[in-house]
């Protein structure tokens, strides 16, 4: 009887450990939530670099006879009598020299390196001594009859501090016959026919207008050339001032046709008289 009894608490033991097992991983299953997977991060590829797109040049102005802001290669129609381009720039004793830039009276026509509108190059006349000297262009007479319409910046500088205000003034110049059967012929400096700016002393001021010449300008029979120019000078001041040009651009334009049209043409266009005067 002790052995039947001992089997059966056994039993009974063995039961009871084989529910509590069951009651034990029922209670893990439902109380724990699986964890997710983790996605795997795929590397995105880099964001392609963007290479800036050079700006175009700019084509310059078909008529342009000359454009230069004197720090690099200028372009334009001038050549010399053999068809050769004297645009550009060759070293001088003073710097860089423009070869088509002659100088008007006394003084020197010179690049300065570092006197521009900008703190860069430009065009500068020193050594003056008169107000009508100053820079000249001798225009070749294959551009008679032609307008010109230009822009620049120029200042004026005196050495003298009671010297404020000076009148810079693109000017043009050249002969036409007074009597074609006797070949007489006279100089002119026409009062309207130039663009004008007031300067105070080292001060920019920027210019602009257009300027004619007539056809029939008097050309050397012998020679073939003509002492025609456009020049640069400064007024109202000791006439020892030195004169600055920067950022010179020469448009050609259609003309306004012979002397006596030319005349015609400003004595319509001439600028209005100032109030007071002429009183």
């Amino acid at each position: 009887m002790k052995k039947i009894a001992l089997l059966l608490t056994l039993v009974l033991l063995v039961g009871m450990l084989s529910a509590c097992g069951s009651a034990n991983n029922t209670s893990s299953d439902s109380g724990t939530t699986p964890k997710a997977e983790q996605p795997t991060n795929t590397p995105t590829e880099a964001a392609p670099t963007n290479t800036p797109t050079p700006s175009p040049t700019p084509t310059p102005d078909p008529n342009t006879y000359f454009k230069s802001d004197f720090d690099s290669a200028p372009f334009g129609k001038l050549m010399d009598d053999k068809g050769e381009d004297i645009v550009e720039a060759v070293k001088g004793n003073a710097g860089l020299v423009y070869l088509m830039f002659d100088q008007v009276g006394a003084g020197l026509a010179s690049i300065s390196k570092d006197q521009g509108k900008d703190g860069s190059a430009c065009l500068v006349a020193t050594g003056r001594t008169a107000n009508w000297n100053g820079i000249a262009i001798t225009v070749d007479p294959k551009w008679f009859g032609k307008g010109f319409k230009i822009s620049f910046d120029a200042k004026c500088v005196s050495g003298k501090e009671d010297v404020t205000d000076m009148l810079v003034s693109l000017t043009t110049k050249f002969e036409v016959y007074k009597d074609k059967e006797k070949g007489t012929h006279s100089m002119q400096y026409p009062a309207y026919n130039r663009i004008t700016g007031t300067s105070s002393n080292g001060e920019w001021v920027h210019c602009e207008g257009t300027v004619f010449l007539p056809t029939d300008i008097y050309i050397d029979p012998e020679t073939q050339t003509s002492n025609t120019q456009i020049y640069f000078e400064c007024a109202d001041g000791t006439g020892k001032e030195d004169i600055f040009i920067d950022n010179l651009e020469i448009i050609l334009t259609d003309g306004v046709g012979d002397y006596e049209a030319f005349n015609a043409y400003w004595e319509e266009h001439k600028p209005a008289e100032e109030e007071g005067e002429g009183e």
